[in-house]
Order: structure tokens, then C-alpha cells, then sequence
């Protein structure tokens, strides 16, 4: 299981809530009570409130770049690249795919929440040429995090856009009139591309939809589980 709270290099803080810690979306609990949530679980894992930043995601490929600490509650973008410390970057998810990039040379931080749309417009990829081209970092010192997700196992549509893209065919299997999309495999095959090393991309093997230590749009649209959705996200100690 995903750890809720991991360090790498004493420069980098990746944090994950589980469903024992609440639902930490607004849209799918009582105002209050999720505030509540979000509040405990900072406490939890040593963040200060003030210095936290959740994205408000337009579901497309916009990156910011921050360089001074926000005025505003929330970032409007898919995807933050940083170098600013105790900045914490974090999404709600419930199957979208949590995605972290770190140069652990430069000590930059990219994070993104990729959902369907997001990855079909290659903002994984997007991310990481900006690492290299705006930011000189080589692309043999990014590592990749890509924390717990729907797996294709699980992710069946009766339509998929991406069947319009001839760079998916390869990701999609079609099985009892369903689509199932391997969003994972897109993602890591994507950035490979851009040079980073296969053994710089942390996958987590962790089905949202069947991991009940997760919140699953999926799963709850399929079963009586209520809506709820769980905290990922990161930033830099200095």
C-alpha cells in the first residue's frame, strides 16, 4: 500500500490519505466535516495549512509555474512545476492518476493530476519538456511517481475518445463490448519517450476501483459505495 507519507532525499514529500483518514472533497461531503478531514490529515503528515495549495483542475494539459507562494486558495491548472519550498501541491482523486516528477539534481518538483482527458493530451509528457527546456534539467535525473489509479483491468467504457487517437490502439483492449484503457501504460510509454529511465518510473500496481483503502468514482458509480475521494500530493522540504 501506498505509504501516506513518503521522503526521498530529505528534499521531497510525497503524502497519500486513505479512507480511514475521510472523503477530502468538498463536492462530496458536508463542508464542515471535510474541512475537518483535510485539517487532521495535514496535522498527520506535518504540513502547515497555510503553505497548502490544492489544484482546481480544468481537465486539459494548463501547467503553472510557481515561483512565489499563491495569494489565492486554489491553483488553476492541471499541473504545477516548482522549485519553491514548503509549497505543497495536492489533488482530490478518486481513479485519476496522481503524477509526480522530481530532478534530483536541480531539486525541481512537478505535479499533476492526469485524468483521461489530461493524458490524452499528453500532459505527462508536456510536463517533462518543460523540465528539460525551461528548466535545463537532463532528463536522466527525473524520477516519476505515478501513485494509486484505476488499473485497465478495471477501466471498461462503452466509448472511448481515445479510439480517435492512432497513438492508443496499443492501450486499449476491447473485451464484452467494452473499451478497457491502460491510462498507466500510456503515461509511463509516454515519458520514456521523452528519456526518462525505466527505472525512474515508480508505478503503483494499486486498483482504485478495487482497493477499498481508496475513494472509486468508478467503483461507487457500479456499487452503493458513497462518493468520496482521497488526498495526493507533494512538495519540497527545501
Amino acid at each position: 500500500m501506498t505509504p501516506e507519507k513518503n521522503i526521498l532525499n530529505d528534499a521531497l514529500l510525497i503524502f497519500c490519505s486513505k479512507v480511514e483518514d475521510g472523503n477530502m472533497s468538498y463536492k462530496y461531503g458536508e463542508q464542515e466535516q471535510v474541512k475537518k478531514n483535510r485539517e487532521a490529515f495535514y496535522k498527520k503528515v506535518n504540513i502547515e495549512e497555510d503553505n497548502f495549495f490544492p489544484l482546481r483542475t480544468p481537465n486539459k494539459d494548463v501547467i503553472c509555474h510557481i515561483k512565489e507562494m499563491p495569494t489565492t486558495e486554489y491553483i488553476d491548472a492541471d499541473a504545477v512545476i516548482t522549485t519553491l519550498p514548503n509549497f505543497y501541491i495536492a489533488n482530490a482523486f478518486g481513479d485519476c492518476g496522481p503524477f509526480v516528477l522530481y530532478d534530483t539534481k536541480k531539486n525541481i518538483l512537478g505535479f499533476a493530476h492526469l485524468g483521461w482527458r489530461s493524458t490524452y493530451f499528453d500532459l505527462h509528457s508536456k510536463m517533462v519538456r518543460s523540465f528539460i527546456e525551461e528548466y535545463g534539467s537532463s532528463a536522466a535525473d527525473i524520477i516519476a511517481f505515478i501513485g494509486p489509479s484505476i488499473q485497465q483491468e478495471s477501466y471498461g467504457l462503452e466509448e472511448a475518445a481515445q479510439l480517435e487517437n492512432p497513438a492508443w490502439p496499443p492501450y486499449i483492449e476491447k473485451k464484452n463490448n467494452l473499451y478497457y484503457l491502460d491510462l498507466q501504460g500510456y503515461i509511463v510509454d509516454g515519458i520514456k519517450k521523452e528519456g526518462i529511465l525505466l527505472e525512474n518510473i515508480n508505478k503503483s500496481e494499486e486498483d482504485t476501483a478495487k482497493d477499498f483503502h481508496y475513494f472509486s468514482h468508478y467503483r461507487s458509480l457500479r456499487s452503493k459505495d458513497p462518493e468520496g475521494r482521497f488526498l495526493y500530493g507533494a512538495g519540497l522540504l527545501k
